[in-house]
Formats: C-alpha cells, sequence, structure tokens
C-alpha cells in the first residue's frame, strides 16, 4: 500500500505530466502544499526533493519550485525508477560492472517490449 507521500507525489506528477501545472509554472509552496494537505511542512520537502531527482521540477531561489519538464526521463508508472535504481544497487553491490548491466537490462527490455 502507497504511503501518503508517495499517494501526493504520484498526484503530483500526474498533473504535471498532463499538463495542469505546465512548464515554468511554480508549484504551491511546502508551506501552502502542507497546510493544503495537512501534512507536515517536511514532507512536502520530501515530495518536492523527489520531484527534482526525477527531472520534474527544479527549486529556484525566489521563485519557489518550478516546473521543468512534463515528460523527459520521468516515468508516468510510479517507482519504475525507484525500482530500477534498487536493482542497478545491487548489481554494483555483487561486482557487475556497468557495461554489463546496462547490456541485461537493454536484454530485458528487448526481450518485453521487443527490438527497436
Amino acid at each position: 500500500m502507497a504511503t501518503t507521500s508517495e499517494e501526493i507525489k504520484r498526484s503530483l506528477m500526474h498533473k504535471i505530466l498532463i499538463g495542469q501545472y505546465p512548464l515554468g509554472s511554480t508549484l504551491p509552496s511546502c508551506r501552502e502544499l502542507a497546510a493544503e494537505l495537512g501534512i507536515n511542512r517536511n514532507t512536502a520537502s520530501k515530495i518536492y526533493r523527489e520531484l527534482a531527482r526525477e527531472g520534474l521540477v527544479r527549486t529556484v531561489p525566489g521563485h519557489g519550485v518550478v516546473v521543468i519538464s512534463q515528460r523527459g526521463s520521468v516515468s508516468p508508472v510510479p517507482g519504475v525508477r525507484e525500482r530500477l535504481l534498487a536493482a542497478a544497487r545491487e548489481a554494483r553491490l555483487m561486482g557487475m560492472e556497468r557495461s554489463a548491466f546496462l547490456e541485461a537490462a537493454q536484454s530485458v527490455a528487448d526481450e518485453l517490449f521487443g527490438r527497436t
């Protein structure tokens, strides 16, 4: 089951991806988001950091959190990036080289989605 912060992040991602928050628009401040949704300001800040890591927003001093992408490398399926990151970390811990990991990932993608 998704946590409240995951649900809020998913909702904000969806709003950005469908254009409800268009490119260049400013999201509510952490304080406003927290008050609106009844969450802690630290939780709101964490959500915005995760959206920034996904490449959707950037914090601009004096302007707040600004939408910088509506698609790009962002996966519309929540959690996919995190699972890929976990798999990459595990492979690295097992001593796998970057090129071998990329080759394995490409092989899986080709198998599931077909060759491009």
